[in-house]
Formats: structure tokens, C-alpha cells, sequence
């Protein structure tokens, strides 16, 4: 007797994966962005960087790490801001994921220039 197999079973599997994939890789969550982003200073790349690279392996790192949309869209604005603004808003961020602390303007955005 031929075993008889339903044609529509590997779709309905199929369909229940990628379900269950959406729901586990929803993606970077805000606050763990955050977190990464404010010890971004103390990766072991920066860390026995020389100071003239420190800022490019602090933003490498948090290129390579940082994912979530609403936080690298905050951080591309951030350097746009006047110093007082730009330290203001890294706390609030900061506040906004349950840090302490964060980068300051210096480590966040390069040095502005006169």
C-alpha cells in the first residue's frame, strides 16, 4: 500500500517557520541599542586603540553593532546639535534605556570645529 502524503503540509509548515522566525528576530530593541551604543568606549577595539583612532573604532563599533532604526536615526541627527543640546539629549536618551550613564558629546559625534 503507497503511503499517501498531503500536498499542503510543507506549506502549512513552512508558513508556521517563518512565524515563529518573525517572532523570535524582531529585531534590536531600543534599549539594548542604547546600551551598546553608550559602552561602545569600552569594546576591546577602542579600548587599546591609540587615542588618534579612538573616535573611528568607537563609530566602527557601533556600526557594526547597532541595528534598531529609531536610535541610529537619533545618533546621525545628534551632531547636528549644539553642544549643550547634543550633551541634553544623550541623557535623555540614556534616561529613555534605563542608563546611568552614556558617551559624551565628544565620543558620540566628532569635535566641532570653529
Amino acid at each position: 500500500m503507497a503511503l499517501r502524503t498531503d500536498r499542503r503540509a510543507p506549506h502549512a509548515t513552512c508558513a508556521l517557520a517563518l512565524l515563529l522566525l518573525a517572532g523570535c528576530a524582531q529585531g534590536q530593541s531600543y534599549d539594548e541599542a542604547m546600551r551598546i551604543l553608550c559602552a561602545a568606549d569600552r569594546a576591546p577595539a577602542v579600548v587599546h586603540a591609540s587615542p588618534a583612532e579612538r573616535n573611528r573604532q568607537i563609530a566602527m563599533e557601533i556600526e557594526a553593532k547597532v541595528s534598531n532604526k529609531e536610535v541610529l536615526g537619533w545618533f546621525g541627527e545628534l551632531g547636528q546639535l549644539p553642544p549643550d543640546a547634543m550633551d541634553a539629549s544623550v541623557a535623555e536618551h540614556a534616561k529613555r534605556a534605563g542608563l546611568t550613564s552614556c558617551l559624551g558629546r565628544e565620543l558620540v559625534a566628532p569635535p566641532r570645529t570653529r
